[in-house]
């Protein structure tokens, strides 16, 4: 009799779930929640498409309005616009990208057609980031008055997961490259409004984009120098790894590389932590003590500044600073971690991505509060401060340099730093180089 009541109980709880649309053990927080990330991410698809197409046709599009204006120079018997316009087919098949030295020798009506097509790809590239931006905005609010909702619902798992969710993606790559973008855009509007004001009295030109290659791109590897101790993804979508919650890391460009910069960097910071924590009451007060280490891992996001631009057989650089626990937001004295080089093959307008080894600090605090109100804290040990990222080419000049920190600018050099590195395993367990750091070795935990 027991089991007939437990399976009637059963089976009316699935047909209450059927008739409301749930599955068995779904919560109507996790259909709502499932059903707004869908959209979310369908609509993130349909703007990344949209981006795309646009990217693909425009080469098309503008060999096809060069061709109706040399149509119609041919018409009215102009030889020399048609073969200005010749000129510039053939430039343009060459290396698929208009800057602004074919501008020059152009007549009017070629030079009108040029720069609406030479802002096309700016164009698209702010419409995208503008649209990711205003999606993950809406998104956003959807979740927080769904969070708030729930939590005056006294319903706090509920509001947790959704809180979850809000996290996840405002630290996804796709927010933190929008948000990258819109501030290189805004920089860069900054850029022609000052220079339009202010004439400049000479031009630093860029070098020409090789001519387009016939062989496949990879859809994806992993780059195997170096001791497997960094991975290049050329599709630019490195994996979500488990335990490690990425933050966007600001880079702020140096003058190393000149004002045209070859290449667009976006940073993101992952970090973790093995603390050992103690504690011990006594009748005139408690003593608390932490000590362990700190984990970071640099991932970044690298795609060239044109469409048909490529760089080839370039070696990025990327240096690891800290600073002491103690230095507060006073005077930073950084202190070098670690030098890393990463040889990359190519990188073009579609973009890669690279995650960069780990680096550990060790740290330790300790607090005292008496049972008569009176306290003492204090800490050592070091902690992240930032990095300086830096593409160095085959000839060893710089096509891109920024840093992380305003205390790091003076470790930005034009020279290559040596590379520096230790064994240990790393933040998702795998056996990979750890770094010194004041002379001592850091284990990840105690059980090392």
């Amino acid at each position: 009799m027991t089991r007939r009541l437990a399976l009637l109980a059963w089976i009316w709880a699935y047909v209450v779930c059927c008739a409301a649309g749930l599955l068995p053990g779904q919560t109507a927080t996790d259909k709502q929640l499932g059903e707004l990330r869908s959209a979310y991410e369908k609509n993130l698809a349909a703007i990344k498409k949209t981006y795309d197409d646009g990217v693909a046709r425009w080469p098309q599009d503008y060999l096809a309005a060069l061709k109706a204006l040399q149509s119609k120079f041919q018409k009215s018997g102009d030889l020399e616009g048609y073969q200005g316009v010749q000129a510039e087919i053939d430039r343009f098949q060459a290396a698929a990208e208009i800057p602004d030295e074919a501008l020059e020798a152009s007549g009017p009506e070629l030079k009108a057609v040029q720069k609406k097509f030479q802002a096309i790809p700016a164009e698209l590239a702010r419409q995208k980031t503008q649209k990711v931006l205003t999606l993950f905005q809406q998104y956003t609010s959807k979740l927080t008055a769904m969070q708030t909702d729930l939590t005056k619902q006294n319903r706090i798992e509920d509001a947790l997961a959704v809180n979850a969710e809000i996290k996840r993606v405002k630290e996804s790559p796709e927010v933190a490259a929008a948000e990258f973008e819109r501030m290189e855009q805004e920089a860069k509007a900054a850029q022609d409004k000052s220079a339009e004001a202010k004439p400049q009295s000479g031009k630093t030109q860029e070098p020409a984009a090789p001519a387009g290659e016939t062989s496949s791109r990879p859809q994806r590897f992993e780059q195997a120098a170096a001791y497997e101790r960094s991975k290049i993804y050329t599709d630019g979508k490195p994996p979500d790894l488990p335990g490690i919650s990425f933050k966007p890391l600001a880079l702020r460009p140096t003058a190393n590389a000149g004002a045209r910069r070859k290449l667009n960097v976006t940073a993101l910071l992952g970090s973790s932590e093995s603390m050992e924590q103690r504690s011990d009451s006594s009748w005139g007060g408690v003593a608390r003590a932490k000590s362990g280490t700190a984990s970071y891992r640099v991932r970044l996001f690298l795609k060239t500044t044109g469409t048909s631009l490529t760089v080839e057989n370039v070696t990025l650089v990327v240096e690891y600073y800290s600073k002491d626990l103690r230095s507060g937001s006073g005077k930073i004295t950084p202190e070098r971690m670690l030098v890393e080089h990463i040889r990359i093959p190519r990188i073009d307008f579609q973009g890669i991505a690279v995650d960069c080894p780990d680096v550990s600090t060790y740290q330790s605090s300790y607090s005292y509060s008496s049972a008569w109100g009176g306290s003492h804290k204090d800490k050592i040990g070091r902690e992240f401060y930032g990095i300086v990222v830096s593409v160095f080419e085959q000839d060893k000049s710089i096509c891109y340099q920024a840093v992380s920190g305003s205390a790091l600018d003076r470790f930005a050099g034009t020279d290559i730093p040596e590379e520096s590195s230790s064994w240990g395993p790393s933040m998702d367990g795998e056996w990979m180089p750890r770094r010194r750091i004041e002379g001592r070795m850091w284990p990840h935990d105690s059980s090392e």
